[in-house]
Protein backbone atom coordinates (compact mmCIF):
# COMPACT_ATOMS: atom_id res chain seq x y z
CA UNK A 1 0.00 0.00 0.00
CA UNK A 2 3.03 2.31 0.39
CA UNK A 3 4.37 1.73 -2.91
CA UNK A 4 0.75 2.99 -4.09
CA UNK A 5 0.89 5.68 -2.30
CA UNK A 6 4.32 6.75 -3.28
CA UNK A 7 3.74 6.57 -6.78
CA UNK A 8 0.44 8.25 -6.70
CA UNK A 9 1.91 11.17 -4.80
CA UNK A 10 5.12 10.77 -7.58
CA UNK A 11 2.69 10.83 -9.99
CA UNK A 12 0.37 13.58 -8.52
CA UNK A 13 3.60 15.54 -8.22
CA UNK A 14 4.28 14.94 -12.28
CA UNK A 15 1.10 15.95 -12.88
CA UNK A 16 0.26 18.92 -10.45
CA UNK A 17 3.81 20.17 -11.93
CA UNK A 18 2.37 20.82 -15.05
CA UNK A 19 -0.84 22.85 -14.22
CA UNK A 20 -0.54 25.54 -17.27
CA UNK A 21 -1.46 25.38 -20.13
CA UNK A 22 -3.44 26.31 -23.03
CA UNK A 23 -4.84 27.47 -26.04
CA UNK A 24 -5.10 31.06 -27.92
CA UNK A 25 -8.43 30.58 -29.72
CA UNK A 26 -9.16 33.96 -32.13
CA UNK A 27 -7.52 37.25 -33.29
CA UNK A 28 -10.41 39.55 -31.51
CA UNK A 29 -7.98 41.79 -28.61
CA UNK A 30 -12.14 42.48 -27.54
CA UNK A 31 -12.24 39.26 -26.45
CA UNK A 32 -9.17 39.10 -24.58
CA UNK A 33 -9.31 38.75 -20.58
CA UNK A 34 -7.18 41.02 -18.60
CA UNK A 35 -4.02 39.48 -16.93
CA UNK A 36 -6.05 38.90 -13.38
CA UNK A 37 -8.72 37.35 -15.36
CA UNK A 38 -7.23 34.84 -17.20
CA UNK A 39 -5.08 34.06 -14.29
CA UNK A 40 -8.51 33.64 -12.33
CA UNK A 41 -9.87 30.92 -15.49
CA UNK A 42 -6.32 29.11 -15.20
CA UNK A 43 -6.52 28.73 -11.27
CA UNK A 44 -10.39 27.64 -11.45
CA UNK A 45 -8.83 24.96 -14.45
CA UNK A 46 -5.86 24.16 -12.69
CA UNK A 47 -8.23 22.87 -9.16
CA UNK A 48 -10.51 21.38 -11.59
CA UNK A 49 -7.99 19.38 -12.91
CA UNK A 50 -6.75 18.77 -9.07
CA UNK A 51 -10.08 17.33 -7.88
CA UNK A 52 -10.12 14.62 -10.87
CA UNK A 53 -6.73 13.64 -10.16
CA UNK A 54 -7.11 13.30 -6.83
CA UNK A 55 -10.29 11.12 -7.67
CA UNK A 56 -8.27 9.08 -9.73
CA UNK A 57 -5.58 8.54 -6.64
CA UNK A 58 -8.45 8.00 -4.54
CA UNK A 59 -10.20 4.79 -6.59
CA UNK A 60 -6.41 3.89 -7.33
CA UNK A 61 -6.14 3.57 -3.43
CA UNK A 62 -9.42 1.57 -3.16
CA UNK A 63 -8.06 -0.86 -6.03
CA UNK A 64 -4.96 -1.77 -4.56
CA UNK A 65 -5.74 -1.62 -0.80
CA UNK A 66 -5.71 -5.23 -0.14
CA UNK A 67 -4.14 -6.09 -3.13
CA UNK A 68 -1.00 -8.60 -3.47
CA UNK A 69 1.70 -5.98 -5.33
CA UNK A 70 1.58 -7.64 -8.81
CA UNK A 71 -2.16 -6.63 -8.56
CA UNK A 72 -1.75 -3.59 -7.20
CA UNK A 73 0.68 -2.70 -10.49
CA UNK A 74 -1.92 -3.75 -12.41
CA UNK A 75 -4.44 -1.70 -11.11
CA UNK A 76 -1.78 1.31 -11.94
CA UNK A 77 -1.29 0.41 -14.81
CA UNK A 78 -4.79 0.34 -15.60
CA UNK A 79 -5.32 3.94 -14.27
CA UNK A 80 -1.93 5.52 -15.67
CA UNK A 81 -4.36 6.37 -18.82
CA UNK A 82 -6.65 8.04 -16.90
CA UNK A 83 -3.64 10.50 -15.31
CA UNK A 84 -3.30 11.23 -18.88
CA UNK A 85 -6.77 12.28 -19.65
CA UNK A 86 -7.32 14.56 -17.24
CA UNK A 87 -3.90 16.24 -17.79
CA UNK A 88 -5.37 16.34 -21.93
CA UNK A 89 -8.79 17.67 -20.51
CA UNK A 90 -7.01 20.27 -18.30
CA UNK A 91 -5.45 21.55 -21.52
CA UNK A 92 -8.73 21.25 -23.34
CA UNK A 93 -10.17 23.25 -20.57
CA UNK A 94 -7.97 26.29 -21.34
CA UNK A 95 -8.92 26.30 -24.80
CA UNK A 96 -11.10 29.14 -24.64
CA UNK A 97 -8.54 31.55 -22.73
CA UNK A 98 -7.82 33.93 -24.91
CA UNK A 99 -4.60 35.50 -22.67
CA UNK A 100 -3.72 39.28 -22.62
CA UNK A 101 -1.06 40.46 -24.76
CA UNK A 102 1.09 40.24 -21.56
CA UNK A 103 0.41 36.52 -21.26
CA UNK A 104 0.80 35.58 -24.94
CA UNK A 105 3.68 34.01 -25.58
CA UNK A 106 3.85 32.43 -21.94
CA UNK A 107 0.62 30.90 -22.64
CA UNK A 108 1.61 29.52 -26.30
CA UNK A 109 4.70 27.91 -24.67
CA UNK A 110 2.72 26.34 -21.75
CA UNK A 111 0.27 24.85 -24.58
CA UNK A 112 3.07 23.40 -26.19
CA UNK A 113 4.84 22.31 -23.56
CA UNK A 114 1.86 20.94 -22.04
CA UNK A 115 0.90 18.91 -25.69
CA UNK A 116 4.30 17.65 -25.51
CA UNK A 117 4.38 16.05 -22.02
CA UNK A 118 1.05 14.30 -22.92
CA UNK A 119 2.16 12.69 -26.04
CA UNK A 120 5.21 12.11 -23.94
CA UNK A 121 2.99 10.61 -21.49
CA UNK A 122 1.11 8.48 -23.90
CA UNK A 123 4.22 7.66 -26.22
CA UNK A 124 5.47 6.46 -22.13
CA UNK A 125 2.73 4.33 -21.63
CA UNK A 126 2.49 2.61 -25.24
CA UNK A 127 6.01 1.13 -24.96
CA UNK A 128 7.48 0.83 -21.33
CA UNK A 129 4.25 0.12 -19.03
CA UNK A 130 3.00 -3.85 -20.17
CA UNK A 131 6.21 -5.32 -19.15
CA UNK A 132 6.55 -3.53 -15.48
CA UNK A 133 5.72 -6.21 -12.96
CA UNK A 134 7.06 -4.54 -9.49
CA UNK A 135 6.38 -0.86 -8.53
CA UNK A 136 10.38 -0.91 -8.32
CA UNK A 137 10.26 -1.39 -11.97
CA UNK A 138 7.22 1.22 -12.26
CA UNK A 139 9.51 3.47 -10.57
CA UNK A 140 12.90 3.05 -12.72
CA UNK A 141 10.92 3.91 -15.83
CA UNK A 142 10.01 6.91 -14.75
CA UNK A 143 13.44 8.11 -15.09
CA UNK A 144 12.93 8.23 -19.36
CA UNK A 145 14.91 10.92 -20.21
CA UNK A 146 12.50 12.55 -22.60
CA UNK A 147 9.46 11.73 -20.01
CA UNK A 148 11.34 14.27 -17.46
CA UNK A 149 12.73 16.54 -20.35
CA UNK A 150 8.70 17.48 -21.15
CA UNK A 151 7.99 17.76 -17.38
CA UNK A 152 10.82 19.72 -17.19
CA UNK A 153 9.79 22.12 -19.74
CA UNK A 154 5.96 21.72 -18.83
CA UNK A 155 7.82 22.80 -15.09
CA UNK A 156 9.08 26.10 -16.16
CA UNK A 157 5.85 27.13 -17.91
CA UNK A 158 4.22 26.97 -14.82
CA UNK A 159 6.92 28.63 -13.12
CA UNK A 160 6.99 31.35 -15.73
CA UNK A 161 3.07 31.62 -15.37
CA UNK A 162 3.43 31.77 -11.68
CA UNK A 163 5.95 34.58 -11.90
CA UNK A 164 4.05 36.28 -14.30
CA UNK A 165 0.88 36.67 -11.75
CA UNK A 166 3.23 37.37 -8.98
CA UNK A 167 4.86 40.28 -11.04
CA UNK A 168 1.48 41.57 -11.39
CA UNK A 169 0.27 41.52 -7.37
CA UNK A 170 -1.94 38.69 -8.70
CA UNK A 171 -2.20 35.96 -6.56
CA UNK A 172 -2.75 31.80 -7.70
CA UNK A 173 -1.11 28.73 -6.94
CA UNK A 174 -0.70 26.17 -9.40
CA UNK A 175 1.54 24.21 -7.73
CA UNK A 176 4.59 23.80 -9.70
CA UNK A 177 7.47 21.98 -8.86
CA UNK A 178 10.52 23.83 -8.30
Amino acid sequence: MHKVLRFATIFGLLLASGLFAGACTGDDSKDALTLEEFFQQVQEADDAEAARSDAIDQELEAATADAEEAEAVDATKERFPDYIDSLDQFISDLEGLEPPEEAQDLHEEAVNAGQDAIAAFRAFSDDNLDDVATFAELGEIFNDPELMAAFERFDQACLDAEALATENDITIDLNCEE
